[in-house]
This record gives structure tokens, C-alpha cells and sequence, in this order.
């Protein structure tokens, strides 16, 4: 599955059209990556939560996908990240995302991983 491809099928995930999401004026779309640690045993799939955020709506979906690499403790090649991880989000609370990881394929994943998000 190319980028492209990930990203529709996340968009169709949380409701938004992908052609308007592609097409949306340069500057205007940003997303924050934050790289989180998904523990030191292998899992294929499992959680975790961004927090120290503020002014939250809770409930709000969360357009979330694996960012490139290099990841801390995985090298320093940005190749790392290849089809990896996908993952979903939402708005928990005020002050926090609660995102579901599973590895594509059913692959185990351990250690840091970096993921983009926007809150929609």
C-alpha cells in the first residue's frame, strides 16, 4: 500500500474526502509528529496516548498515520518506517489523544516509532 493509499484509507476512516484533503492550498495543512515508544517486547497492536496538549474537544477525530524515520534507538535511515504501522486516534479528554497501533501484516513492533497527527 503506497502513501497515497494510507492516507485514503485513513481519511475515509475518520469521514473526510481525500481528494479535498490532497488538494488543500500548501501551508494551510500541517501535522505534528510525535515519536512514542511502543514497549521493549514486540506486540502486534496495543495503544497509547498523547498528552500535555490543551483546549482539546473531546470526542474529535484524529487523522494519525506512522511518520518516516529515523527512529531513536533504530538507526538513522528515514527508510525505517516502511509500512510498519497503522493506527487510528480520537479526542479523549481535554488534554489528550488516545491512539490503537497495529502492525501491518501482523508484524511485531517494539521500541520508538514516530507518528504524524492532526486533530480534525
Amino acid at each position: 500500500m503506497n502513501l497515497e493509499q494510507r492516507i485514503s484509507a485513513l481519511a475515509t476512516a475518520v469521514g473526510l474526502d481525500i481528494k479535498q484533503l490532497l488538494n488543500t492550498p500548501p501551508g494551510s495543512f500541517s501535522m505534528t509528529t510525535v515519536e512514542v515508544d511502543l514497549g521493549a517486547i514486540a506486540q502486534d497492536s496495543g495503544s497509547f496516548q498523547i498528552t500535555g496538549l490543551s483546549g482539546l474537544t473531546i470526542g474529535a477525530s484524529v487523522l494519525i498515520m506512522q511518520a518516516p524515520g529515523p527512529y531513536t534507538g533504530k538507526g538513522d535511515l528515514a527508510d525505517e518506517a516502511e509500512e510498519m504501522v497503522m493506527a487510528n486516534a480520537y479526542v479523549l479528554n481535554a488534554n489528550t489523544i488516545q491512539a490503537y497501533w497495529s502492525g501491518i501484516n501482523n508484524a511485531s513492533i517494539s521500541g520508538n516509532i514516530k507518528f504524524m497527527y492532526k486533530i480534525l
